[in-house]
């Protein structure tokens, strides 16, 4: 054990406090106790043999100067603990370097068996009155800052007031000087130099841990050093191979080096642990988050933008599981809508970037307990709504995840459940829009439990509804049912968009997009978009039928070509043309039916 004459600057002021704390409570005991003769003498400790024993350490000189404990070793957000926290430290650094005194800590308890300071003995030396008693339990708690931090280490006992107390050898190591990190940390914390002069104080520091997400490990890792020098502040990272119970150790040696903690995580389930772990602590703290999490309640959460789309190649997106991932290109100018539905989409970009301004600097809530945004599009079958998804996902820069229905539905009771948990956390991963079509086929409305049938049904639906409501990101549901969504879902959607079956004006303007490039003649589409009444993608596909047919025989498209491909996509809804929509090519048309 180190003896005093070895001990530094900067444990010489805990010495002297424990010494004097030890002093007056050895007095006390002895009034209480009396000098009477006691001939089992030889078999403990007497008041005199104590005194001599801290005379010893070199510490009898204060008697009268431990009334405040000394901070100064302390990390800057800690000098601000109770009486009692303060307090408990001094001691317990002071007699860690102070000889025989487990004997002097005997006397005191009257008992040479218990040589180690309990939660009693704290209590009878700093904790006099009822509510001093009260705040000090509520410290040696496993919830208290100092037992979180893994500065306090709490045996228990059979009796609450008989738990033995005592300081972590990591945190008596820093108090006593050491610069080095923790040896448990070694092989997975590193240090990072601040790029400025560190900033001294608790100032601005978060009580919440931010959740950094929507990129992979690289990215976010490049992000919390960002985030460390905007601070000015060196940076300790914990690698995602770390133990979680090493999080608050980590956290106390972050507070020693005046440095913002970052904690990497493989998975949603350990970026939450990792945030529960660190809410609360008086300390800038980060949790990079790459596959993802789904519950963001209490703590703040900053999304990270992948590599810039100007510089990805497409060919080296990752595929996803149970989906699709569509490049986004098209933009909302390739959107023939009411000015009112775009503008009612392109608010949809807007909440995403500037949500940071209205959730954090003007403090209002969303409606998702994660701050994610819902969309809902509903309206007949080829009106835009993948369209519409795709160029919103443009306008941020990413692409669309679509989710194939028919691969998260299963048959296997929490199967579903388990796979559509897998496509959040993906999205999430790989900073996608996230798009379910059909929603109605998933999110369809819970019905009564006839049986246990109905029952997972509805577990099913009531599972979907958390998740998007936990999902910090875009999802974007499109169905052509309205009416079969449940009402839960309908509460919690954020923007609403009815796209309706388009006027002539809008789809002569979609004929002509359609047709921008091949040889026709704009009459014979006026034509054509003032009798088929067809949505935006029969549109489409007629366009591409006339322009084969053309092609196919070298020549330029004619108005028999546009009629015999509007007549066939109509009938794909189940609606015959007539004379008025075919015109002076019905009996032509006909009499091919015919042959």
């Amino acid at each position: 054990m180190m003896t005093p004459l070895a001990a530094p600057a900067a444990i010489a002021p805990f010495v002297a406090y424990a010494t004097g704390v030890l002093q007056v409570a050895i007095e006390r005991a002895t009034e209480r106790r009396g000098r009477a003769f006691d001939p089992m003498r030889s078999l403990y400790v007497s008041d005199l043999d104590a005194f001599e024993i801290l005379k010893a350490g070199g510490g009898a000189e204060a008697l009268s100067a431990f009334d405040e404990p000394p901070t100064c070793a302390l990390p800057a957000p800690l000098r601000e603990l109770s009486r009692f926290e303060c307090a408990t430290i001094a001691l317990l650094a002071g007699i860690a370097v102070i000889p025989r005194v487990d004997r002097v800590v005997g006397f005191l308890h009257d008992d040479l068996t218990r040589r180690g300071i309990t939660t009693g003995l704290l209590l009878d030396l700093f904790a006099h009155g009822l509510r001093e008693r009260e705040r000090a339990i509520e410290a040696l708690r496993p919830d208290g800052l100092l037992v979180r931090l893994s500065f306090l280490i709490i045996i228990p006992d059979e009796h609450p007031s008989g738990a033995r107390v005592q300081l972590d050898g990591g945190a008596l190591a820093r108090l006593l000087g050491s610069p080095s990190l923790d040896p448990r940390l070694r092989m997975h914390a590193t240090r990072m130099r601040a790029a400025a002069a560190t900033i001294e104080g608790t100032e601005a520091v978060s009580k919440a841990p931010t959740i950094l997400w929507g990129a992979d490990a690289a990215a976010l890792a490049d992000a919390a050093a960002g985030i460390a020098a905007e601070l000015a502040r060196p940076l300790l990272r914990l690698s995602a191979e770390a133990p979680v119970e090493l999080v608050p150790l980590a956290a106390r040696e972050a507070l020693f080096d005046g440095a913002l903690l970052s904690v990497a995580t493989v998975s949603p389930n350990a970026a939450l642990q990792a945030g529960r772990l660190l809410m609360n602590l008086p300390i800038h703290t980060l949790v990079e988050a790459p596959a993802g999490i789904t519950a963001l309640d209490g703590f703040a959460h900053r999304r990270i933008s992948a590599t810039p789309r100007a510089v990805q190649e497409p060919s080296a997106a990752q595929p996803l599981p149970y989906g699709r991932r569509i490049i986004a290109r098209r933009g909302l100018d390739a959107l023939v809508l009411p000015s009112a539905k775009l503008r009612m989409l392109g608010t949809i970009a807007a909440r995403l970037e500037h949500r940071e301004t209205v959730t954090r600097t003007w403090g209002l809530q969303t409606g998702s307990s994660a701050g994610g945004i819902r969309c809902l599009f509903s309206g007949p079958p080829g009106t835009g709504k993948t369209l519409a998804a795709e160029a919103i996902a443009t306008r941020l820069g990413r692409d669309l995840y679509v989710v194939d229905v028919s691969m998260v539905v299963s048959k296997f009771i929490g199967e579903t459940e388990k796979l559509l948990s897998q496509v959040f956390g993906e999205a999430a991963r790989a900073n996608v829009c996230l798009f379910f079509d059909e929603a109605d086929a998933i999110f369809g409305k819970r019905g009564e439990q006839k049986d246990a049938h109905d029952r997972y049904a509805n577990i099913e639906t009531a599972y979907l509804l958390q998740a998007i409501d936990a999902y910090p990101d875009l999802v974007v549901l499109a169905t052509n049912m309205r009416n079969n969504i449940d009402d839960a879902l309908t509460r919690r959607i954020d923007v609403f968009v009815d796209f309706v079956m388009p006027d002539p004006a809008a789809r002569r303007r979609l004929w002509t997009l359609a047709l921008a490039r091949a040889p026709h003649h704009p009459a014979d589409v006026d034509r054509v978009a003032e009798r088929f009444a067809l949505s935006g993608g029969s549109i489409q596909n007629a366009a591409l039928s006339a322009a084969y047919e053309a092609a196919s025989q070298s020549r330029t498209i004619v108005l028999l070509d546009l009629l015999r491909a509007a007549r066939d996509e109509l009938a794909k809804s189940g609606r015959v043309a007539g004379r008025f929509e075919l015109g002076d090519a019905y009996t032509a048309l006909l009499s091919e039916d015919a042959l």
